[in-house]
């Protein structure tokens, strides 16, 4: 008899599963036509399109990554992040170790990355919805409404406007941990239970590090919940819950913590902290950040979010015994949905000048090392965005309680059926599963393994520069994020990939790429960051730029292929200095033996030559050179360093009236400590004001400590249009 039982609902789930993956394959079907070569596109708007591009490079760059480091550890090799000047700076925040289980494997057997994620998102979503089955019915919810609570679970909109970053989109192992939490609680299969929960939580919260901060108090507030929800808990249970969660907790900080990034000391916390409190991003953010009590909003209205409202509503007056499976449903249910919410509010409530919301952010230092946010003023909010990926599992098990108490209302047993299939018709039409397309489309990938990777494969150990940077440009992420998907066929670190918290390194290291292939930038990059390669693409360059490239001094030409060139270094020089890089902070001196101090009176005398285009469009960044010239008689200003008081360059756009519009102290860096005599270009990307557009001008000059220094340059006349 318990062998048939077992069967009858291994048969269930099976089904249920099949179910699941049909209702995946019907919504995204446009990514699995030709899933090996095809990715996302979000037609409806272009720079929305760009950007799921870009994610698509950056997790199939993050997961195949994982993928190598993983076989590298196993195998007792050094494995090390390839994104430079911060050697370990995305290693754990973009491991992404807990789809593994799924990746991996497609990534061995078929060799094509895009394909191997195309079948990890399918499978993540069909798990997920499966696990969700799977808990429902463990809580005493009919088939009908557990098949609808998974439903609402995998394929709501909080899921489906995650479809950009498939490293988020995991919820399959949730469930298992929330299921194992009710066992513990009730006393039962104490060890089985707790290993179970510990692999559960910790393969979730690899998922991707902000997991961390939301997994660990939210399993807690549902344990809490559930010893409230029944007399009979076990407190050896409850005990061996706390235990597994804690274990799970310090597992995945024993994996993270080696390939933690090189963000920990309180200097360099608060480092970054200043360069966050000065974004002027920042409070956009803030008041921007996703509210967890909205899960059904997207860019339609979601008629199957308003179905789960419905139905989660309905389960409030649902009566039941104390000691029933669907009243501890509900309360932990609840407990989810709560504690979700108070986590969640904390960057909204910044916006209206309250401290909560650091908590969330403190948590995330404490939990997940590696994944470290300052302050809520750094433009890096997407934890908050996090929450509702786990609380849609609280939103969905409310929304079976809720599918059960319309079963008791309904005047006929036989009623319900309809109305259960009425609810996924109605969300079906909404997906354009029946009527109209889903706006979901798909494109090929632009993507050619080149014989210069090739060749970079075989090539000795150095970091890759790959020319343009598109520094500059609405595509400069999309740029970076397909170059840093480039390490997957030559395995060399990059150093122009894509970072979200711009460092002070970094800043340093853009304004000696900036003035390349000038010898002076070629030798200190490879004296910092240990460069080797330098990969440009002529056919992705202005005419002005190839001609420079063509014939660049001091690098030697080694392949020509598909119109990229690519070159080493004529002159060896050993990366001595790339300790003193990655570690800028409390240094008395610049990266070239300048004092970093402040410059006074005659010791700023320049020329400048702003040397500006004369025409914009309005919100389009451009480049500038700006040639500089100390003409001071014994000062040289400090520049190489990624903080303290550096001689920059910096902007300000003027009206007709000659009335300042905007201004920016901190645009760019002089790519050399400049001494007496010496001249220099630097690259300045200028920002358009707002909104604003007509005859206006351009004045640029050298800032120190945010603040002008010196004479600014000539005003350089600027036609904005709108177009």
């Amino acid at each position: 008899m318990p062998g048939s039982t077992i069967r009858n609902k291994l048969l269930e789930l099976g089904i249920a599963t099949a179910i699941y993956v049909a209702i995946t394959f019907g919504i995204l079907y446009p990514l699995f036509m030709e899933p090996a070569n095809t990715e996302l596109d979000i037609s409806a708007s272009p720079l929305a399109g760009l950007l799921v591009g870009q994610m698509n490079d950056l997790y199939a760059w993050s997961l195949t990554d994982a993928t190598h480091s993983l076989g590298a550890w196993l195998q007792g090799q050094p494995t090390a992040s390839h994104l430079l000047p911060e050697p370990r700076f995305v290693a754990s925040s973009q491991a992404h170790w807990g789809h593994l289980p799924i990746f991996a494997p497609l990534i061995v057997a078929s060799g094509n990355p895009v394909l191997a994620t195309q079948l990890t998102m399918l499978l993540n979503f069909s798990l997920t919805a499966a696990c969700l089955f799977l808990l429902a019915r463990h809580f005493g919810l009919s088939r009908v409404a557990s098949l609808l609570a998974g439903l609402i679970y995998a394929f709501g909109t909080v899921r489906l406007r995650h479809l950009a970053q498939p490293g988020l989109i995991a919820g399959q192992y949730l469930p298992i941990a929330l299921l194992c939490i009710d066992a513990l609680v009730r006393g039962r299969r104490l060890v089985g239970a707790s290993i179970l929960l510990t692999l559960a939580l910790v393969l979730q919260m690899l998922c991707a590090a902000p997991f961390v901060v939301a997994t660990i108090p939210l399993t807690i507030l549902f344990a809490v919940a559930l010893c409230f929800s029944t007399d009979d808990f076990s407190r050896h249970g409850v005990g061996s819950a706390m235990l597994a969660i804690a274990a799970a907790w310090l597992v995945t900080w024993v994996v993270l913590s080696p390939t933690s990034n090189a963000i920990s000391s309180a200097p360099q916390i608060e480092a970054l902290a200043r360069i966050g409190s000065e974004s002027p991003t920042g409070a956009a953010n803030l008041i921007s950040a996703p509210p967890v009590l909205r899960p059904w909003e997207n860019h339609r209205s979601s008629h199957l979010g308003w179905t789960a409202l419905f139905l989660v509503l309905l389960s409030v007056p649902l009566g039941s015994s104390r000691n029933s499976p669907i009243h501890r449903a509900r309360w932990g249910g609840w407990g989810l949905l709560l504690g979700g919410a108070l986590l969640a509010i904390g960057p909204s409530i910044a916006a209206a000048g309250f401290s909560i919301a650091d908590i969330p952010y403190r948590m995330a230092r404490f939990l997940a090392p590696g994944y470290v946010v300052p302050l809520p003023e750094v433009p890096a909010l997407s934890t908050a965005g996090h929450f509702p990926l786990l609380v849609a599992a609280a939103w969905a098990l409310l929304a079976g309680c809720g599918l059960e108490r319309l079963r008791t209302w309904l005047p006929r047993p036989v009623l319900f059926w309809p109305i259960a299939v009425a609810a996924i018709t109605v969300a079906g039409w909404e997906y354009g599963l029946i009527e109209e397309p889903v706006p979901v489309r798909y494109r090929p990938v632009e993507r050619a393994v080149s014989n210069a990777y090739r060749m970079l494969a075989q090539m000795p150990p150095g970091t890759v520069l790959e020319i343009p940077t598109k520094r500059c440009s609405f595509f400069a992420g999309r740029a970076n994020a397909r170059y840093q998907n480039n390490v997957i066929y030559h395995r060399h670190p990059v150093l122009n990939g894509h970072l979200q918290l711009d460092l002070p390194s970094r800043q340093l290291t853009d304004a000696l790429i900036g003035n390349l292939p000038n010898s002076r930038s070629i030798e200190l990059l490879q004296r910092y960051t240990n460069l080797r390669y330098v990969l440009v693409h002529l056919d992705t360059l202005d005419p002005p730029e190839r001609e420079r490239w063509r014939t660049p001094q001091g690098l030697d030409l080694v392949e020509i292929t598909d119109q990229t060139l690519l070159f080493v270094p004529t002159a060896n020089f050993d990366a001595d200095l790339m300790h003193r890089l990655t570690t800028p902070y409390g240094a008395l001196t610049t990266l070239g033996g300048t004092p970093l101090q402040r410059l006074q009176g005659a010791q700023v005398r320049a020329d400048l030559d702003l040397r500006a285009q004369t025409e914009a469009a309005v919100n389009f960044p451009f480049l500038v050179d700006v040639a500089i010239t100390n003409t001071s008689d014994n000062s040289t200003w400090p520049s190489l360093a990624g903080d303290g008081s550096v001689v920059g360059i910096g902007y300000r756009w003027l009206d007709q009236g000659g009335q300042t519009i905007v201004e920016h102290l901190d645009a760019s860096k002089i790519p050399d400590d400049l001494e007496p005599g010496e001249s220099t270009v630097a690259s300045v990307c200028i920002q358009p004001p707002p909104g604003r557009t007509g005859n206006l001008s351009i004045e640029a000059g050298l800032t120190q400590n945010g603040s002008w220094l010196g004479q600014l340059s000539q005003r350089a006349p600027v036609e904005v249009r709108s177009f």
